[in-house]
């Protein structure tokens, strides 16, 4: 039977880490409103999961936005098991009916503002995209093939 472990949320000097993992944070920046104070929850922008993704500066390949949104269920080789942000409540699914095809669209909640506020006040700001030639798999590459 596999053992849940928890992970201690403070380093080894004793400052706490982020709620969020970057991920997560990249596809709440992307939902935010221009102005939070002002703009009504209903008009905050709705973005599908192929935007998201594109402009959180994910792959389309990855699978990244699909471990952001759902998680990882428990026995995943993708990681350690986590709730994802629907299940979390800091973003929400709004099906529009365009034409009478329906869209799945994400939108941020209050919820998940707060958290991505939180985040950005212990980090500071988020971390530089990762140069995508050094995430590739080197294995897949068609002059290593030949």
């Amino acid at each position: 039977m596999p053992v849940l472990v928890h992970r201690d949320p403070f380093g080894s000097d004793g400052a706490r880490r982020p709620a969020l993992k970057t991920p997560q944070a990249r596809v709440l920046a992307v939902l935010m409103p221009d102005d939070p104070t002002t703009d009504p929850l209903t008009e905050w922008p709705l973005a599908t999961r192929a935007v998201l993704a594109l402009r959180a500066g994910f792959t389309a390949m990855s699978g990244t936005i699909t471990r952001v949104m759902n998680g990882v269920r428990e026995g995943s080789s993708s990681g350690d098991a986590h709730p994802g942000m629907l299940a979390l409540g800091y973003v929400k699914e709004v099906i529009l009916d365009i034409e009478g095809v329906k869209e799945v669209n994400y939108q941020l909640t209050s919820l998940g503002f707060h958290v991505y506020q939180s985040y950005l006040a212990q980090v500071g700001r988020l971390p530089a995209v990762r140069d995508a030639a050094a995430s590739t798999n080197k294995r897949y590459q068609p002059s290593l093939r030949d």
